[in-house]
């Protein structure tokens, strides 16, 4: 079985969130691995591969799965088009500064930028293309090309922090899933961040990576059963948690965002992203993304 839909991004923009809600529909099937980055990263391991990754399948109307990074990936669109035709894509669309400071500080976590690491200088030499993966009109513009506008159903993240139940009612619509619907996960915490970086917080989150991955490629062998992500993953992270604490003391606190710099970052980098997004979709992202009169987002001035 191969999917009829699609969550394409962005990272950092709720995605989990909203994979792991629709997991739980009765009629819909997404696999344990959120991420299969098959029309990404793992393109030359064939379509027999990326059709077994979702063995698990039990005639669920709708089967999909989520990888953020192909709507940044520069050839994820074409390859989507020609192997699954016009399918149904998911995009849901995060304040492009939000975003990339979001992803900076993941990348901390995860080791890939040094610990003192400055976010300005990592916007500006697009470190772990922190800045480029929220060029969302280029990207999206590549789908666009491809598919039919009515193809792609494009929510807004911070209309998903604020109205959840709202904004998944508008996704299993465009998805024609049954309603009313109301998953375990509807009130979790979005992208959950402010995490101090300790000095052995990118060998430790690697580690415990790879056990993850270890315990997935193990179950779609068949060599243990769908519930062993449940039951083995979880100690692996207590394990490597404890590890981390014992091994090194936070080094860097979680810094908010200060607007200013944030509103001076989004003319720098990107100057005209909101009228070309809503031009490109026909939506409106001036209360969502425009800072409002006292410094705050629009979505959250009262």
């Amino acid at each position: 079985m191969l999917p009829n839909f699609l969550i394409i991004g962005a990272e950092k923009a709720a995605t989990t969130w909203l994979a792991r809600c629709l997991a739980e529909h009765p009629s819909a099937y997404l696999p344990p691995q959120k991420e299969i980055f098959f029309f990404s990263s793992r393109f030359d391991r064939g379509l027999d591969w990326y059709e077994a990754q979702f063995a698990g399948w039990k005639g669920q109307r709708r089967v999909g799965e989520a990888t953020p990074v192909y709507l940044s990936h520069p050839t994820a669109a074409a390859r989507i088009r020609v192997l699954l035709g016009e399918i149904d894509l998911v995009v849901s669309l995060r304040h492009p500064v939000d975003r990339a400071y979001s992803a900076f500080w993941h990348n901390l976590r995860r080791g890939r930028l040094r610990p003192d690491a400055d976010f300005q200088a990592s916007m500006a030499a697009d470190a772990c293309e922190i800045r480029s993966r929220g060029e969302y009109p280029s990207h999206l513009g590549r789908y666009l090309e491809v598919l039919p506008r009515h193809r792609v159903l494009v929510l807004v993240y911070e209309q998903l922090r604020d109205q959840p139940e709202r904004e998944l009612a508008r996704c299993l619509e465009f998805l024609d899933l049954e309603r009313p619907f109301r998953p375990s996960v509807l009130h979790a915490r979005l992208n959950e961040g402010g995490k101090a970086i300790t000095s052995a917080t990118g060998p430790v989150r690697a580690a415990r990576s790879v056990v993850r991955g270890a315990v997935l490629e193990t179950m779609r062998r068949g060599l243990l059963p769908a519930s062993a992500e449940r039951r083995l993953v979880p100690v692996a992270e207590r394990v490597f948690g404890r590890l981390a604490g014992g091994l090194g003391r936070a080094s860097r606190a979680y810094e908010p965002l200060p607007e200013t710099l944030r509103s001076e970052l989004m003319e720098r980098h990107y100057p005209d992203q909101v009228p070309h997004l809503e031009a490109l979709l026909a939506v409106d992202l001036r209360g969502s993304w425009t800072p409002a009169a006292d410094g705050r987002m629009g979505a959250d001035a009262a």
